[in-house]
């Protein structure tokens, strides 16, 4: 989790409303959504497919895309009961691709 990136205004105005300001970033994803935007820029087929195993090997957390579900669970644990004290962090939901740079 980092706060770099984080918008410290906006945290500091809504503070006073109790709201929590987090976000999700999201490492390289197994969506359809991500399937349609390499598909947007020409890439296709057995290129894709390349494409998505090569990454999926830089990922260091079990050499794969983020799932939609690891997604989904993280944006559920930032709304629920669970993360009442969470607030002003980005959560990485990217199997370590962030860190493995350090």
């Amino acid at each position: 989790m980092s706060r770099r990136n984080s918008d410290p205004g906006l945290r500091r105005r809504l503070r006073s409303r109790q709201y929590h300001v987090n976000c999700i970033r999201i490492g390289f994803s197994d969506t359809p959504q991500a399937h349609q935007a390499y598909e947007a820029i020409g890439i296709r087929d057995e290129a894709l497919t390349a494409l998505l195993a090569e990454t999926a090997q830089r990922v260091p957390l079990r050499h794969e895309r983020t799932q939609p579900w690891g997604i989904a669970s993280a944006a559920v644990f930032l709304a629920s009961e669970a993360a009442r004290d969470v607030t002003g962090v980005i959560l990485s939901v990217d199997g370590g691709l962030e860190v493995a740079t350090l």
